[in-house]
C-alpha cells in the first residue's frame, strides 16, 4: 500500500512542485466575457418576452371584462324585458293557454262552416226547383185595359190645356 504518510526516521525532501503551464488569461477572459454576454441576452429576451406576453395577457382581461359588462348589459336587458311581457300580459289578460283555446275554437268554427258549405251544395243538387203551377199569359189584357191617359212626356207650360197663372 501507498501511503503519503513521511516514514520515520527518514528525512523526507519535499517534493517539487510540477511546473505550471503558462495559462493564456486573454483566451479565459474573452470566454467569460462571451459568456457575460450570452446571458445578459437571455436576460433581455426573457424580459422582453415577458413584457410582451403581459400585454397580451393585460388584453385579454379586459377583453373578457368589457365581454362580462356586455353579458351583464344582456342579463338585465332580457329580464328588462321578460318583466315588461309579463306586465303586459297581466294588463291584457291573455294567457298562451286562452290563445291556445282561442286558436282551437277558431278552427272548429272553420270545420263547422266547410262542413255547412257542404251540406248546403248537395242539398242543392238534389233537390231542383219544381214549377207547381203553370204560367198563363195575361200581359196582352192587361196593358190593352189600362192606357195610360197621357202621353210619354210633358207638354211645355204653354201648349197646356189650362194656362199657367203668372201671379204678377
Amino acid at each position: 500500500m501507498f501511503s503519503l504518510k513521511p516514514k520515520e526516521g527518514t528525512a523526507a525532501a519535499a517534493p517539487t512542485p510540477a511546473p505550471l503551464p503558462p495559462q493564456n488569461t486573454n483566451l479565459l477572459k474573452g470566454g467569460i466575457a462571451l459568456a457575460l454576454v450570452l446571458i445578459l441576452g437571455l436576460g433581455y429576451n426573457a424580459y422582453s418576452t415577458r413584457t410582451s406576453l403581459q400585454d397580451k395577457i393585460d388584453t385579454l382581461e379586459k377583453q373578457v371584462a368589457d365581454q362580462a359588462d356586455q353579458m351583464k348589459d344582456v342579463k338585465r336587458h332580457a329580464t328588462d324585458m321578460a318583466s315588461d311581457i309579463n306586465v303586459m300580459t297581466k294588463r291584457v289578460g291573455v294567457t298562451a293557454q286562452e290563445l291556445d283555446a282561442s286558436r282551437k275554437f277558431a278552427e272548429k268554427l272553420k270545420a263547422d262552416e266547410e262542413k255547412a258549405k257542404e251540406q248546403l251544395a248537395s242539398a242543392m243538387r238534389l233537390s231542383p226547383v219544381e214549377a207547381e203551377c203553370e204560367l198563363v199569359q195575361i200581359i196582352p189584357q192587361v196593358l190593352k185595359a189600362h192606357r195610360p191617359l197621357m202621353r210619354s212626356h210633358q207638354p211645355s207650360f204653354e201648349k197646356r190645356d189650362h194656362p199657367v197663372n203668372p201671379r204678377h
